[in-house]
């Protein structure tokens, strides 16, 4: 038929779309019935050449060729299972044109090493081919490993990145309950990805009371005072930065901070529990006055406050402030020993009065 082609081509040019190995092979096999390709290896001939060769000895009828061809491809993927992945890549691009046992061969065979793959080389894979694996219920593979591979797959091609979860659930490839445990363990390969540990929601730090970064009280409200605390975890060692802005102020204004049970209602420096500088430099803490003349801060000054409970810390922690990128300068000190179980931690919190609104700028971990 080979032979036929060309002698009744009407064109000096014969375009039969083969690689020059394979038409090489393909002459060889008519010649002497044992193509060269199949005996030697390292001359440069990859996998996909070999399915190239396969499809055309049957396009070309040549049944002997075929079933070689067949035999090599499955010896080779029986010592080098890197090849796999090339075999089954080069039989999806070649479609109905290969024997189907040929992508079953490859795909049973992934199924049953994908273990020994690497990250890399799943990456390789169309999405064609992955759709083979997924519809595949006997992979030798634990679900948590085949779901981080699968993973890894969609973040190298973003193409299918956005849509994927979409598609494996509505495919109904996947039953509810397999998928919810998938979802559970994509969880833990990302914890496992990285060391960051999220306590609290990824969102915007807020205070409790008004859940927005701007903690206020309104002007009409004639209550004595009361105190707002930070949503945030409370920090019980590392090095810890807040800024607040001073939006509005009143002669009552208190920032500060707390710790285990501190009453909302109480002024935060008669509390065992609070800590508060004032307005007017004084520092306070349960019932006393531990210290004055401290730098004050008015209406548009920006304050921050930076708590330090590394263990190196020479004070045995301390609570420093600046007001208006002033001179840092020591609030509180000793703040260890207040860290006792059962308490939890410091949160930051202020106490203000009527009209008065103190907005949270940003709050940091400067040092674990």
């Amino acid at each position: 038929m080979l032979l036929g082609a060309f002698a009744e081509a009407n064109s000096d040019v014969i375009h039969l779309d083969y690689k020059g190995c394979v038409l090489k092979a393909l002459v060889e096999y008519i010649v002497t019935n044992s193509p060269g390709v199949l005996r030697s290896e390292g001359d440069g001939t990859d996998e996909g050449d070999f399915v190239s060769l396969i499809a055309a000895a049957m396009f070309f009828e040549l049944p002997d060729l075929c079933e070689k061809v067949f035999n090599h491809i499955s010896h080779v993927l029986s010592k080098n299972h890197s090849s796999l992945i090339a075999i089954l890549e080069a039989c999806q691009q070649e479609g109905p044109a290969v024997p189907a046992q040929l992508k079953e061969l490859a795909v049973s065979c992934l199924v049953l090493n994908m273990d020994a793959f690497d990250m890399t080389a799943i990456s390789l894979l169309s999405a064609d081919s992955l759709e083979e694996l997924l519809k595949c219920d006997t992979v030798h593979i634990s679900e948590f490993r085949f779901f981080e591979l699968v993973s890894h797959w969609a973040n190298q091609n973003q193409e299918y990145h956005g849509c994927m979860v979409a598609g494996v659930k509505s495919s109904g490839l996947v039953p509810p309950e397999r998928l919810l445990e998938a979802f559970e363990k994509q969880s833990m390969t990302s914890k496992e990805q990285h060391s960051v540990v999220f306590n609290r929601a990824r969102g915007p730090v807020v205070w409790k009371n008004s859940l927005t970064t701007e903690s206020s009280m309104p002007k009409h409200v004639t209550a004595s005072g009361a105190s707002d605390f930070l949503e945030y975890p409370p920090i019980s060692c590392g090095r810890h930065e807040w800024t607040l802005d001073v939006v509005e102020k009143s002669q009552g204004d208190w920032i500060g901070m707390a710790i285990g049970n501190t009453c909302q209602l109480e002024w935060l420096g008669n509390q065992e529990g609070g800590w508060a500088l004032g307005v007017d430099g004084r520092a306070c803490h349960n019932k006393k006055t531990l210290s004055k003349g401290h730098p004050r801060f008015k209406q548009g000054s920006r304050v921050t406050l930076t708590l330090n409970l590394l263990p190196n810390e020479e004070r045995n922690g301390t609570l420093c402030a600046s007001i208006d990128d002033g001179k840092p300068f020591i609030v509180f000190e000793n703040l260890r020993d207040e860290l006792h179980s059962g308490n939890g931690g410091f949160v930051p919190a202020v106490w203000h009065f009527s009209g008065v609104k103190l907005r949270l700028v940003q709050i940091k971990q400067l040092e674990d």
